[in-house]
């Protein structure tokens, strides 16, 4: 495919994906929340600050701030928080995984470039091949075409905006994570200013390598992110590899200049 419509693609799914867990999966949790504390027993002396029947231990109109913070319901949204943050993370460790992988399986293992007829490009090793029993028809991620600019030889997109646009859309993926509101927010809003953005902890990648704790310091730990950031280099230093042949194939044609 081209490479704008590699990025139409991407920004898609990730947008789709976006909404899925910021509004249908979050309201989705909250009604279940909100149902499952309906209370049958319509006694008028067992109603909450609203006046609607309410649970003594889960009552979702509870006023005072310090009552919601001593009860069982701040304790059930907490854990509720937390398996939420935990399902976010498996779901991201396997997007992350998953997108890895796979424009890596699209990267030749070795390229060979003899002259502007010959190319050759390996993605299995022999060991490999014999495993599948042949050799596998591999099809290009992208599709670059070569064209003349000023009668000389050029690639339709540049090798650098190839690979950027795949990290951008690595990044992109992680940004639209965030900004997930917290249940608390959404079921209690009385008694949590709007104005005061609550959000649930995701991934997020390092904008370096992060620093090792000493292990002799039992207090300091691992960043949690370093393995976003080991995807993240693993997946550059890959694709940047990849594209170096590109650069070798033009310098073919200087012999005809």
């Amino acid at each position: 495919m081209k490479v704008d419509e590699f990025n139409q693609i991407q920004a898609s799914s990730i947008s789709q994906a976006s909404y899925f867990l910021k509004e249908t999966w979050v309201n989705k949790i909250k009604e279940i929340i909100k149902s499952s504390f309906q209370v049958q027993d319509q006694d008028p002396k067992k109603t909450g600050s609203m006046g609607q029947p309410t649970s003594t231990w889960f009552n979702l109109n509870e006023m005072n701030r310090e009552a919601y913070d001593a009860g069982k319901l701040k304790k059930f949204l907490t854990q509720t928080k937390f398996i939420m943050q935990d399902t976010l993370l498996d779901m991201t460790r396997g997007s992350v995984t998953r997108y890895v992988e796979s424009v890596i399986d699209f990267l030749p293992i070795s390229v060979h470039v003899f002259d502007t007829h010959r190319v050759t490009n390996m993605y299995y090793s022999q060991d490999a091949i014999k495993k599948m029993g042949a050799d596998k028809q591999k099809f290009p991620l992208f599709r670059i075409d070569l064209q003349l600019e000023n009668n000389i030889p050029a690639y339709s997109h540049e090798a650098a905006d190839v690979c950027l646009s795949i990290l951008k859309t690595f990044e992109k993926g992680l940004v639209q994570l965030q900004d997930i509101s917290q249940l608390e927010q959404k079921l209690l809003p009385h008694l949590f200013k709007s104005t005061q953005k609550m959000f649930l902890k995701v991934p997020v990648k390092p904008e370096e390598m992060p620093d090792t704790p000493d292990p002799n310091n039992k207090k300091l730990m691992k960043d949690e992110n370093e393995w976003v950031y080991n995807a993240y280099m693993q997946l550059r230093t890959k694709i940047f590899e990849s594209v170096e042949p590109l650069a070798e194939y033009l310098k073919t044609y200087d012999q005809f200049g």
